[in-house]
């Protein structure tokens, strides 16, 4: 199979996963527990085109769209002010892969790719709930502090999450790769039996 071509199913195939998994977690209420970020780096380290940027969006959208029908939390609302942050923060994850990542095989690189995206999140949905929850936080550096300090059990999932997926979805596109590349074996010659 093509490398580009294994490439986009195997990004397909991830955003696919990623979907129910983010479900799933939902679910049981283990937010935050995802591979949306990794998808996002994955496509951005992988994938040329549009569509790393997209299946990370789409499947932003569509997951959100079916949380919200499903427990009827506004939260999830496309037009609930938290969401273009949470999907600028997705595309973020895409820049990382593209330009910290990039095409290396290098699990240091790959490992620091995925730390990097968990802190971006982590910094980027904090920064938005201050600036929403001012009932929460006060509107100085004391209140900024208060509220990522709160954010870290729901943080800690998003490291976890990004670095076991993260290895997850490089490892398994490096197995692919081989197992794609590797030479068809020879056919065996069958000789026919003669007659004596």
């Amino acid at each position: 199979m093509q490398r580009s071509l294994l490439t986009r199913h195997l990004a397909l195939s991830f955003t696919v996963a990623a979907a129910l998994l983010r479900l799933g977690t939902n679910a049981l209420r283990l937010f935050n527990f995802t591979s949306v970020g990794a998808v996002g780096m994955y496509g951005g380290a992988k994938l040329r085109s549009w569509q790393a940027f997209a299946w990370p969006l789409l499947l932003m959208v569509a997951t959100d769209a079916i949380l919200t029908l499903l427990r009827g939390d506004g939260r999830y609302f496309l037009t609930d002010p938290s969401r273009p942050w949470a999907y600028a923060s997705f595309v973020l994850y895409v820049l990382i892969g593209r330009f910290v990542i990039n095409r290396s095989e290098n699990p240091l690189r790959i490992g620091a790719g995925s730390l990097l995206g968990a802190t971006q999140f982590f910094l980027v949905t904090n920064f938005q709930a201050w600036l929403a929850y001012d009932h929460l936080y006060t509107r100085d550096l004391a209140g900024l502090a208060n509220c990522y300090v709160q954010g870290i059990p729901f943080a800690v999932n998003t490291f976890a999450a990004d670095v076991v997926f993260t290895a997850a979805l490089f490892g398994l596109h490096a197995w692919c790769e081989r197992l794609a590349s590797q030479p068809a074996a020879p056919e065996l010659a069958v000789v026919p039996a003669r007659s004596e």
